[in-house]
């Protein structure tokens, strides 16, 4: 391997530094204070631009860490959900869901806590609601601050930056049933929510009606949901909106599962669909839903064979007059429209090919955001994962393990403008470009999200600095993570 270098201040064209600040603090599963510490990071890069093996790992990183003693999470919480928004001052907005015991009947709590001046103080971490499970979202308006959170979309405002809140009433009512999978943008300075909602089963199949809903909230006046479409499935995976002024975009995900007899048995498959739909008047009207996963002339397909299985979290980007889309099934893949009728044939953005011995292959949890037209594309990937397979135990034991792959895994990006030449040259990505590595070896990331300001790119995940074959083998609790990332 080339030299390692080790910088104190990065140029922008290389991530060797980065900045982790722990943000969640908790003790016996309640909020304890806000202390933040602070964590170097130094990526350890290779000094040339050079593709390397699928074995050989790039962008080790060396962490020097300090920690305030007693102020952590309990290795048993579990931090569910994540997100964040940044506000015209830079201030981040953080929210999150904690599970204290890892336990799927323990109460689900919701936090919020804001860093000034981009992530360089925090305030104390507050708690607003217990049973709060699933869901959270952040944003700002020129009124304050909104937290949405749950399968009813529970609302709690803040109209002092963050320092006090108040809960006003759900956008969901208790006649209008719950979501399945939701997401909310601001926009003109009120809320637009979507989400997908299961109807009565018909009588004539055992398939599901699933509803898809858009409501709307401005000035406490909230819009009675309107139905803009129905789409058939077994269950609801994900669903993500975006603007674009008054340009709103909706993508979402259904699975569907079909019952096929043979001549002795009855055997099932499973599948995955993407919707799209738009509107161009800010939600008043939309457009029939596209059909985009299942007609590989147009765009996105599934994996021909198997089961196919689809990320939990998909992503949504305007970039001029295009929107580009990322979406997980197994590999991290992008589809682009100008029209919103007709895509481009899938790309596969993580290329990876694992050799016969690697651990289990997955990535997840896509986020992409842009200054100017300048952006980064992240996401989580287990390339690097450790397995106990070896050419002298290719099963990972004697005589075997149930369970030879260890929990690792990393956070990659690349430059979306890279990303955006590639495919539009016709070239395949895995020959010109290599991700860059953003964590430790060994350590573990569950969620990544990405945001822009005016000037710069702050990425939040959550996750633990350290495991080995359990999440807890090195006694590391789950943690939530900034930096800012370099525009390319």
């Amino acid at each position: 391997m080339d030299k390692i270098l080790k910088r104190t201040i990065p140029p922008l064209d290389k991530l060797q530094q980065l900045s982790y600040w722990q943000l969640s603090k908790c003790v016996d599963h309640s909020c304890s204070t806000g202390v933040a510490t602070l964590l170097t990071a130094v990526l350890l890069i290779s000094s040339t631009e050079r593709s390397l093996s699928f074995a050989e790992e790039i962008s080790p990183i060396s962490i020097t860490a300090t920690t305030v003693p007693g102020v952590t999470l309990s290795l048993d919480a579990d931090i569910r959900a994540i997100d964040f928004t940044v506000d015209e001052q830079e201030s981040l907005h953080l929210g999150w869901i904690l599970n204290p015991t890892r336990s799927r009947l323990a109460q689900e709590k919701i936090f919020y806590a804001r860093g000034d001046r981009g992530g360089a103080s925090w305030s104390q971490p507050q708690k607003l609601a217990d049973n709060c499970p699933k869901f959270v979202r952040v944003l700002v308006t020129t009124d304050g601050v909104h937290v949405l959170c749950g399968n009813k979309l529970r609302h709690f405002f803040s109209s002092d930056g963050g320092n006090s809140w108040r809960e006003l009433a759900p956008l969901l009512s208790d006649t209008e049933g719950y979501a399945l999978v939701s997401d909310v943008i601001s926009v003109n300075d009120g809320l637009i929510a979507a989400y997908l909602g299961r109807s009565i089963v018909t009588s004539e199949s055992t398939k599901k009606e699933i509803g898809l809903y858009i409501t709307k909230w401005s000035s406490n006046k909230l819009t009675t949901p309107l139905r803009i479409a129905s789409l058939v499935g077994n269950s609801p995976i994900a669903l993500r909106l975006a603007a674009n002024e008054d340009h709103l975009h909706l993508l979402c995900t259904i699975s569907d599962e079909r019952q096929i007899k043979e001549k002795n048995y009855t055997r099932f498959e499973s599948s995955v669909q993407l919707f799209y739909l738009q509107s161009q008047n800010i939600g008043i009207t939309w457009s029939s839903p596209v059909e985009i996963s299942l007609n590989e002339s147009q765009g996105v397909t599934v994996k021909p064979s198997g089961i196919q299985t689809i990320g939990e979290t998909i992503e949504l980007l305007p970039l001029g007059q295009e929107l580009f889309a990322f979406y997980h099934n197994i590999d991290l893949y992008m589809t682009y429209t100008a029209d919103g009728s007709t895509w481009s044939p899938p790309v596969n953005i993580t290329s990876y090919q694992p050799s016969w011995l690697a651990a289990a292959f997955y990535s997840r949890s896509v986020s992409a955001a842009a200054v100017n037209g300048h952006g980064r594309l992240v996401w989580i990937d287990s390339r690097y994962r450790k397995s106990d397979r070896q050419w002298w135990k290719p099963l990972g034991g004697w005589p075997w393990s149930d369970a030879p792959d260890w929990a690792n895994n990393d956070i990659f990006t690349l430059p979306l403008s890279d990303i955006v030449a590639i495919v539009k040259g016709g070239q395949q990505l895995r020959h010109v470009i290599t991700p860059q590595r953003l964590t430790p070896p060994l350590s573990y990331a569950d969620q990544v999200q990405l945001r822009a300001s005016h000037t710069r790119l702050f990425m939040v995940w959550s996750g633990r600095r350290k495991v080995g074959k359990q999440f807890d083998t090195f006694e590391q609790p789950a943690e939530l993570f900034y930096t800012v990332l370099p525009l390319p």
